[in-house]
């Protein structure tokens, strides 16, 4: 028979192990002031600190996690673009910083910051368009020809506003309401049209463009503005041919730093270049009789000097 002293005196012997263990199973009450054999573990607190902030601007950390604006905004992958890293370290840091994908985020991520405000505010629209319904998108068609018919009919774009106003308050043009669609978004800032006439310019080139890379023969006709004081600007028509009938548009208003016929020249080639025309096209080059373009004062003629 086991007496209670004799458990004592086994419990604490660590010889016994196993029977140890069984003889506790049957007398619990033993266990209650038994002085224990592990060592309790202290919990370390991690904590995020600010001077991890410096020279990582990508860096954010909120509610408990860290995250990196750079992948989140450029298609990253993994905890740091997604509800984040929730080891408060340094080193985890350092592990995503030396990452390559991250190191190709945070570029494009710079990049994208270095871009001028106007441009910016191009591909906001550009994104907006794409959370549109039809609603908004038949919407934002008619404010586009609205904006379209100022320009062909030489209207000042300031009127805008006031013409949107008039199509919604009095006409009841359908769609032109937007509130439902976009959130109260209502595009009748004085900046819309100037942005969307721009669009409109740029997608008309786009459409011209691609008919003069195609056409087998080009043409060239430029003008001058260099003799007002305070304006020096240079324009350029070009003429190609859509299905053998000659067309003309106006290609480009070039400002000058001043108007020699060498800074003519090298505005025509830099425009053809960025353009991709092929100088090797144009068969007729057409000009007015300025000085500049015959060599009375200058010495260099405009066309001689495209020759070059």
């Amino acid at each position: 028979m086991i007496l209670p002293n004799d458990l004592v005196r086994v419990r604490t012997a660590r010889r016994y192990g196993l029977a140890l263990r069984l003889v506790l199973m049957h007398f619990p009450e033993l266990q209650t002031d038994a002085p224990s054999s592990k060592k309790q573990k202290l919990k370390h607190k991690y904590e995020f600190k600010e001077k991890w902030l410096r020279g990582r601007e990508w860096l954010q950390y909120s509610s408990g996690a860290m995250t990196c604006v750079a992948c989140k905004s450029f298609g990253g992958k993994g905890v740091w673009a997604g509800s984040g890293c929730t080891s408060i370290r340094s080193d985890a840091i350092k592990l995503h910083e030396d990452d390559a994908a991250h190191a190709a985020a945070v570029k494009l991520w710079r990049a994208d910051l270095a871009k001028p405000e106007a441009e910016k505010e191009k591909a906001q629209i550009l994104l907006w368009m794409d959370q549109l319904n039809k609603d908004g998108i038949a919407g934002m068609i008619k404010r586009l020809k609205l904006v379209y018919h100022l320009v062909i009919k030489n209207r000042p774009l300031s009127d805008y506003a006031d013409q949107l106003k008039l199509q919604i308050d009095h006409m009841e043009s359908p769609h032109l309401a937007l509130s439902e669609a976009l959130t109260n978004v209502q595009y009748s800032s004085h900046r819309f049209p100037e942005e969307a006439s721009q669009c409109i310019a740029d997608h008309v080139w786009s459409l011209q463009l691609a008919q003069l890379r195609a056409s087998p023969f080009l043409g060239l006709m430029s003008d001058e503005s260099t003799d007002v004081a305070n304006v020096k600007q240079f324009i350029i028509f070009l003429w190609f041919l859509v299905n053998n009938e000659p067309v003309t548009v106006v290609g480009a208003i070039i400002p000058l730093p001043n108007g020699t016929a060498a800074t003519m020249a090298e505005a025509t080639l830099t425009f053809l270049d960025e353009n991709e025309l092929s100088l090797q096209k144009f068969t007729g080059l057409a000009m007015d009789g300025a000085s500049v373009n015959l060599g009375a004062n200058e010495g260099t003629r405009l066309p001689a000097a495209l020759a070059c």
